[in-house]
């Protein structure tokens, strides 16, 4: 028998004891030149080329054209700021759409908080979104922020301010629309995030951060002693319970629950006499 490909060796050179010859390979050949399986190459070949071709020219053509942009999560003027955002990509086509670009024009838009979309084809693009919500105003001398719960800046508030905690900072430091606040600012909004929807955020004048230690000041003039951010949801509904039960919200009071197993109430000497 005449050899073809000669002995299988393996990796260290050795002989793997099999030798190949053209009768075993005979069928395999015959398969090869076969007619039927040429043509069904063929077929294939040109089943990629149409699909290629259908791809690209979706991509490049009108077909697949946006047209329509639909906003879910989000209605009235927060709606038509999010699809003004998008409005730059009405046109184009749904195939070639990128993710950064969609993305990118949703986080310019302050009031998103998150956001999925979807491709509806033909035309359509579904978008749906999470919507920050305002939680107090941020104030620096004479000029004011609305803040979420996420210390993002959602707007300025040239003219009236609504009835939300205030949380004041030093000059320094640059805000903007669409930033972010930091530092003790940041602890003081992160402390009223629990209270979104709740009637008790509306009793909250005003809430500070000293080093880990964080207050927040009713409009009865009682002060809340929250101590750090650890277990705050906690120490939230310990003080609500405990001014219900005393009854007792005075100015010069305060009542600590950094330990909300053992509140504690009392009066500020210093406030008191002055």
């Amino acid at each position: 028998m005449e050899s073809v490909a000669g002995e299988l060796r393996t990796a260290d050179g050795r002989s793997a004891g099999l030798t190949f010859g053209r009768r075993e390979l005979r069928p395999l050949l015959a398969a090869l030149e076969s007619p039927r399986l040429a043509r069904g190459l063929a077929y294939l070949a040109v089943v990629l080329l149409c699909a290629l071709g259908a791809y690209f020219g979706a991509r490049e053509t009108g077909m697949f054209a946006l047209r329509q942009i639909e906003i879910e999560g989000a209605r009235g003027a927060n709606a038509a700021k999010v699809r003004a955002a998008l409005a730059p990509l009405l046109g184009s086509s749904l195939v070639a759409l990128e993710r950064e670009k969609v993305e990118s024009r949703l986080a310019a838009v302050p009031i998103v908080a998150g956001a999925t979309y979807d491709r509806n084809f033909p035309h359509t693009l579904r978008v749906r979104v999470s919507i920050e919500r305002p939680v107090a105003v941020l104030r620096r001398g004479s000029e004011s922020w609305l803040l979420s719960a996420g210390g993002r800046v959602l707007a300025g508030l040239p003219g009236r301010r609504p009835p939300l905690p205030r949380i004041w900072v030093a000059r320094a430091g640059k805000i903007y629309v669409g930033g972010k606040v930091s530092g003790s600012a940041q602890k003081a909004v992160h402390a009223l995030g629990p209270l979104i929807g709740e009637p008790f955020l509306r009793r909250v004048r005003a809430a500070t951060a000293s080093g880990p230690e964080i207050t927040l000041t009713l409009r009865s003039g009682l002060e809340l002693r929250l101590g750090d951010l650890e277990r705050l949801p906690l120490k939230l509904a310990v003080a609500r319970r405990v001014i219900t039960l005393l009854g007792a919200e005075t100015s010069g009071s305060f009542l600590d629950v950094s330990a909300p197993a053992r509140p504690f109430f009392g009066r500020d000497k210093s406030k008191v006499e002055g």
